[in-house]
């Protein structure tokens, strides 16, 4: 809270007397350790005697709303009401922002604590409060006007030293967010533990190195040297610096560091293949063999050596790591050879090499003159089942996956591959059957189950799939469906919704979408909790990465594909109306649900409403659109984005932009050979030409079609 004091001097009747003053401060003692009911009796204990004190209405009204099962509107009346009663207390404008900011109205609360702020300018609490909102916001300027104020008023906080350069840093200010780090350490000292300390001078080194300064950013490195914990980034960083004053030798030298800390990772060791091979002395193959030499337990450096290899070396290489696989019986070989069949010739060469593995073990029972045990060949077949999958040839696959299980009927992995290759043949039921065969295989297995609750729903099962994923919850069953959406598990509910949707039920798979929508807009809004305690703690590097996150988190493909699925549904209601959209609801699972519904309490009804969603049936393009300007700021560059941004905006009645998507449309590789924008295209201006359009936008279209129509290949 903004102070544990009321209002200094109150107006008239605002005035409270000594007993009831200290209960008062003793509420919002208890409302800042969260004892809500024990400060709503005390509040009510003050309002008996002072039923028209502001302060603790709006104190009344924010503990009301900070209980379970909440009542907004009145809280939001209490507040209002204490508010009218007294307009120049700092308490009720603070509770007012808080009220709102709890709802997420962070402009509204904004303004609260704005007009707080005009009463008394110098509250640190209002304005650690309002420095949230900003960055929250990303209203980074009047941020970094907060942050100095609150920097004058307690310069001897370390946080208050790190929030004004950070705000600085996000305005793209450098030179003057260093200047504020040199005088937090010149006054404040470096931080006390060896990793504050090395976080504070990493941060500074970021700094330079986000303003193009290399070689100030190098020497940074050079002169906090031990100071610096974090090698891998000091490393990284330095490589870059190095590549960006051509300074090739050093950045290898780098590199060379990086691989020496972690083999495995396979972004240290290509970036030092690829600086070693920069000036041509050296091939790939050449620095790849150096590196299995010098770690020869990397698989990773294993795995690229043999991606890298072609001719007899891929064969030597690909021979020795396929006969690995098989030996060890490892059921991932399938997996780790997919890189491969992108190349014909390395295709028929590993189809070469597991044959003549498979003829050699049935013939004299050995493997490249070791000796083969009873399991080899079930490994070898899995293998050639495996590789006939990825090469396209799902007959041959599923003629090794059977000779794999007549062969051991109890191996739960091959089943699980005899499922990939009927999904790939389009026999989904059957592909759900063998799912569900290595799930009871193995009933502990987590994967196994989500993988026969996704295979259950493809065929639109969504019934057994709810039970199949209710194992693992451990809850009844009528809890099912609120835990997958608390446990923001996105995969069952797009796929729910994709099922709901093939069965024609528009309006209930809309609704799954939009739990997507929810759900990234509930992960945006977690990041709040963060603002406060990071530059407490310090950890700025992190903070400043999740910040950018939160700034591009619907570019996942699951938010990317929910929203061309929620422009889907709103085109249909569009063009089929609402009494036509409720005749194809799906009676079977609108009764589950109900039915399902009718099992929980009172409180988990309440909590499974908060993943309730709206469908809008009065505007329903409108709802769409901004879904659309989501899909086409991250995923304009697929094709399938286009051609749904040109069947909108034709239907909004915007042809311009409808053209505008048709020319973004033909950008695209491949695009011209496309027979679907074609058909899109011509469309277009069929109706276009033909309808009753302003005289400008209507030569601009006549003057477009040439041109576009010609670009076409097909």
């Amino acid at each position: 809270m903004s102070s544990s004091t009321p209002s200094k001097n109150p107006p008239p009747g605002q005035q409270l007397n000594r007993q009831d003053d200290n209960v008062f401060k003793l509420v919002m003692k208890l409302y800042e350790t969260k004892q809500y009911k024990k400060a709503l009796k005390n509040v009510e204990t003050v309002l008996k005697s002072n039923p028209q004190h502001g302060e603790s209405l709006a104190m009344k009204g924010l503990i009301l709303s900070s209980l379970p099962n909440s009542k907004k509107e009145e809280a939001y009346d209490l507040v209002k009401t204490g508010l009218m009663k007294n307009m120049k207390s700092l308490i009720c404008w603070h509770v007012y922002g808080l009220l709102y900011r709890s709802d997420n109205n962070y402009m509204e609360a904004i303004k609260c604590y704005k007009q707080a702020l005009k009463i008394e300018d110098n509250n640190l609490s209002i304005l650690r409060d309002l420095s949230m909102l900003q960055v929250h916001m990303r209203d980074l300027q009047s941020l970094t006007d907060t942050r100095q104020k609150l920097l004058e008023l307690k310069p001897s906080s370390k946080a208050n030293w790190l929030g004004f350069a950070f705000a600085h840093h996000l305005q793209g200010n450098h030179e003057c967010a260093l200047a504020i780090l040199d005088s937090y350490e010149g006054t404040m000292g470096l931080p006390e533990t060896a990793y504050d300390a090395s976080e504070f001078l990493l941060y500074r080194c970021l700094i330079k190195f986000e303003s193009g300064a290399w070689q100030e950013t190098l020497d940074l490195f050079a002169k906090y040297g031990n100071k610096l914990v974090d090698k891998e980034y000091v490393y990284c960083t330095s490589a870059e610096c190095h590549e960006k004053l051509d300074q090739w030798d050093k950045a290898l030298q780098c590199y060379k560091e990086l691989v020496e800390i972690n083999p495995e990772n396979k972004e240290f060791i290509e970036p030092y293949v690829e600086t070693a091979t920069r000036d041509g002395k050296k091939t790939p193959s050449e620095v790849f063999t150096e590196l299995a030499n010098t770690y020869p337990k990397s698989k990773t450096v294993q795995k690229l050596q043999t991606d890298a290899a072609s001719g007899e070396e891929f064969v030597k290489l690909a021979t020795k790591m396929v006969k690995h696989y098989i030996i060890k019986g490892i059921p991932s070989l399938e997996n780790a050879l997919k890189s491969f069949y992108t190349f014909p010739d390395k295709v028929k060469v590993i189809e070469e090499i597991l044959t003549k593995m498979e003829k050699e073990v049935t013939a004299s029972e050995t493997i490249e003159g070791e000796p083969a045990t009873k399991v080899t060949i079930f490994n070898i077949w899995m293998g050639l089942s495996g590789h006939y999958m990825r090469a396209g040839d799902q007959a041959k696959a599923l003629e090794h996956c059977e000779k794999c299980i007549k062969h051991t009927p109890t191996a739960d992995s091959i089943f699980t591959l005899k499922a990939r290759i009927l999904k790939r043949m389009g026999k989904l039921q059957e592909a759900a059957d063998s799912m569900e065969e290595a799930r009871k295989m193995d009933p502990a297995d987590r994967f196994y189950n989500s993988k026969t609750a996704m295979y259950l729903l493809r065929v639109d099962n969504w019934k057994e799939a709810e039970e199949t994923f209710n194992i693992f919850t451990y809850k009844p069953i009528q809890d099912t469906w609120p835990t997958i959406c608390e446990m923001q598990c996105m995969w069952y509910i797009t796929e729910l919704g994709d099922s709901l949707y093939r069965l024609g039920d528009v309006e209930a798979a809309l609704k799954k979408y939009l739990i997507i929508e929810k759900t990234f807009k509930d992960i945006v809004e977690d990041q709040f909790d963060f603002h406060h305690y990071v530059t407490k703690k310090q950890n700025i590097r992190a903070y400043l990465d999740l910040l950018r996150f939160m700034d591009t988190a619907r570019n996942h493909k699951y938010f990317c594909r929910a929203a061309a699925k929620i422009v889907r549904c709103y085109l249909d209601i569009h063009s089929q109306g609402e009494e036509k959209i409720k005749e194809r609801i799906n009676q079977k699972f609108a009764d589950k649900e109900a039915a399902h519904s009718k099992l929980l309490s009172k409180e988990q009804r309440e909590k499974q409403s908060e993943f309730d969603t709206t469908v809008d049936y009065k505007t329903p393009l409108e709802s769409a659109q901004p879904f659309l300007e989501e899909l086409l700021k991250y995923r304009g560059t697929v094709l399938a984005s286009q051609l749904l941004a040109i069947e909108f905006y034709s239907t909004l009645g915007s042809p311009l932009r409808a053209l505008r998507a048709i020319k973004q449309a033909l950008t695209l590789p491949g695009a011209d050979e496309s027979v679907e924008l074609k058909s899109k295209a011509e469309e277009f201006f069929k109706n276009e030409t033909s309808a009753e359009l302003e005289v400008a936008i209507k030569e601009i279209i006549i003057e477009q079609k040439a041109e576009v129509m010609k670009a076409f290949k097909c």
